[in-house]
């Protein structure tokens, strides 16, 4: 029996019938997350690509929740150059995903067998990858794991080729399970470190820059035929990543006749610094559509045909990267495509299941009237039965607890997830209203312990955190702007390199959070720390607000309708000390007003203020420390009050 025919015969899923629709075939391709597999519809007969996650993965309760959530995002995105996934679910002991069935080769397999690509073809397969990556992003699915395997292109009879991208939100699915390295056992499942871009490997909030980073790395390596930075383990990659200065595409492979301005691009692309970089996909595409077309007014082109089988290249810059889409072989470009499973094709068999359940349709008045009955006892069930305390384990935010408006739950951090690591207590709320609302979170002090307490988004990424106390203080939240949805706040201690995280079973915290319609007449809004965010103030009004951490500044763009003389006083929380920074311009040299003491505010008089001008005005602690170690930061509780007169 030769090897192939042997694997087969091993293989248990040969022969299955998935979800009682979905046959497996055969086996067309494997890589760090599982096996891809050819299935037939068994009642359209059409085909499928179905990916099958490894067993090991479905064995993490939280893991399999973020592969429900994820996954559904993932099966809304519907794009040409995306590859459609348009079912998952879960059998025995493993996911998967169901996907549209592609003919052709991933870009790396094109990349080991014809080397690098040619300008004038390049150019044609990176946009498309941006037009993906553009729609994606615009319905907030970032791929994190943008490499050569995961782009599959196939040549249609006229020599134009049709990019589709796979394997969206994969690695986000998967990467909650490996906290302590950016690369993990199962090789490329966080991001291979060849396309991995720096706020990755730092583990940094996170967006659709990432992508573009990638997308800039595969260029690289589509260009020149090797990859941007190499080393002789991931960690020295990952490093050269953070710190060693991009060769331009045009100096690595001088042969290859890179035009100085695709040099740029790719260079922009990959700049270590998220805010030079390209922002939007769609920024990347417009740079490359306008050098192909000053490419193309300029010279003629030759047709590009398929090269022969080239040698891998050699040498110090030369590797070999994991492949995450290995084919068993791969369908000529020519060849007739199979009568392909298509998302249009599950609607019509939906629509025929519903019809088994029209006598549900006729018992719906029956169950709204049963429903009706339990609606306000499941109403106000929430608020009855939510937790006082925190509800162990609760060390994710899939685990996280329950917390109401306007109630308090208490809680400790007690036994340390690692040596590095103390106990982490997530909080999920729900803020609910129409419009922005004003949050405010209070976090009381553990006697031994540095805590700081953060804000997350429903996705995970970080929006901000308080810790301005040291060691036995307590830390706030005051008044940042959220949109109704889905939030976390989580509380920790503060981590100090080479000290073991504290466990306290004895002393406990309390939490609350609140959050309400705001005026922006009446308080000031968080964030407010420069003159970019400054909150907007007409002069001759007055305005509350808080001074948080020790680091915050609140400021304001003081405008008039008329000309004037400005002057104004701000009441002194207790215990604060508080400054204020007069200057017309940013770029300005500030007048500091610092006359009075601690609790007694600040005046200032005499400001001329021209119509229409702006005054920047900010307030602030007037030193930033912590305070002493079992004090809570004065005035993160106790607010302010700003009053302004103008004269004329």
């Amino acid at each position: 029996m030769s090897k192939s025919a042997s694997h087969l015969a091993s293989d248990r899923w040969i022969g299955r019938i998935i979800d009682s629709r979905y046959r497996i075939h055969e086996p067309i391709g494997r890589g760090g997350m599982g096996m891809v597999y050819k299935v037939e519809h068994t009642q359209m007969g059409k085909v499928a690509a179905l990916k099958l996650l490894h067993q090991n993965l479905a064995r993490d309760k939280d893991l399999v929740k973020r592969f429900q959530r994820e996954a559904t995002s993932i099966s809304r995105l519907n794009h040409p150059n995306i590859v459609q996934v348009f079912d998952f679910g879960r059998v025995d002991d493993s996911m998967y995903l169901v996907m549209e069935y592609l003919p052709g080769e991933d870009l790396a397999h094109l990349l080991r067998r014809q080397g690098p690509v040619p300008v004038q073809r390049c150019l044609p397969i990176l946009t498309q990858i941006c037009d993906a990556l553009s729609e994606a992003h615009h319905q907030q699915v970032i791929h994190r794991d943008l490499k050569p395997e995961n782009v599959r292109i196939r040549r249609t009879r006229d020599g134009s080729e049709i990019v589709k991208v796979l394997d969206f939100g994969l690695a986000k699915i998967l990467d909650e399970t490996d906290t302590d390295s950016a690369v993990t056992e199962r090789g490329s499942v966080m991001g291979t470190p060849y396309y991995m871009a720096p706020e990755v490997i730092r583990a940094k909030r996170m967006d659709g820059r990432l992508d573009i980073y990638s997308l800039g790395a595969v260029a690289y390596r589509m260009l020149t035929g090797v990859s941007a930075f190499v080393g002789k383990s991931p960690m020295v990659v990952l490093t050269k990543h953070l710190n060693e200065k991009l060769i331009p595409p045009s100096e690595r492979a001088p042969d290859r006749l890179i035009p100085p301005e695709l040099d740029s691009i790719v260079m922009r692309a990959m700049e270590k610094d998220v805010d030079r970089r390209y922002q939007t996909a769609g920024e990347l595409k417009r740079d490359l559509m306008s050098l192909l077309r000053t490419l193309d007014g300029e010279m003629s082109w030759p047709s590009w045909t398929p090269t022969p089988m080239v040698r891998p290249p050699t040498g110090p810059h030369a590797h070999q990267p994991a492949v995450d889409f290995q084919p068993y072989g791969a369908t000529p470009s020519d060849s007739p495509v199979p009568d392909r499973l298509s998302r249009e094709d599950l609607k019509f068999e939906r629509k025929l299941n519903r019809g088994r359940y029209m006598l549900w349709l006729i018992m719906l008045p029956v169950l709204c009237l049963i429903g009706a009955g339990v609606y306000w006892f499941a109403l106000h069930k929430e608020e009855v039965l939510a937790p006082t305390v925190e509800v162990e384990p609760n060390n994710t935010p899939e685990a996280a607890t329950k917390l109401l408006p306007d109630s308090v739950i208490s809680g400790q951090l007690g036994r340390r997830i690692s040596s590095r690591e103390s106990d982490r207590d997530w909080y999920r709320i729900e803020v609910r209203g129409v419009g922005p609302q004003a949050l405010r979170a209070r976090l009381t002090p553990v006697p031994n312990m540095d805590v700081t307490l953060e804000l997350f988004d429903a996705t995970g990424g970080h929006i901000t955190g308080s810790d301005s106390s040291a060691r036995g203080g307590g830390e706030a939240i005051s008044q940042w702007v959220v949109t109704p949805g889905g939030f976390f706040l989580l509380v920790r201690e503060v981590w100090e390199d080479g000290a073991t995280p504290t466990e306290n079973v004895t002393d406990s915290y309390t939490l609350s959070a609140q959050w309400a319609p705001f005026n922006r007449e009446q308080w000031e809004l968080e964030p407010n720390d420069d003159h970019l965010k400054a909150h907007p103030l007409t002069a001759g009004a007055s305005i509350s607000g808080f001074i948080g951490g020790s680091r915050d500044q609140d400021c304001y763009k003081v405008t008039s309708a008329a000309a004037g003389t400005l002057s104004g006083e701000v009441s002194g929380p207790a215990g604060v000390n508080l400054a204020i920074s007069l200057r017309r311009k940013p770029a300005d040299k500030p007048k500091i007003v610092d006359s009075a003491g601690t609790s007694e505010g600040e005046k200032f008089s005499g400001i001329k203020l021209k119509k229409g001008k702006v005054l920047l005005l900010c307030l602030r602690r007037n030193a930033i420390k912590k305070p002493p170690v079992g004090q809570t930061t004065p005035g993160m509780e106790q607010p302010y009050e700003l009053k302004t007169t103008l004269s004329r």
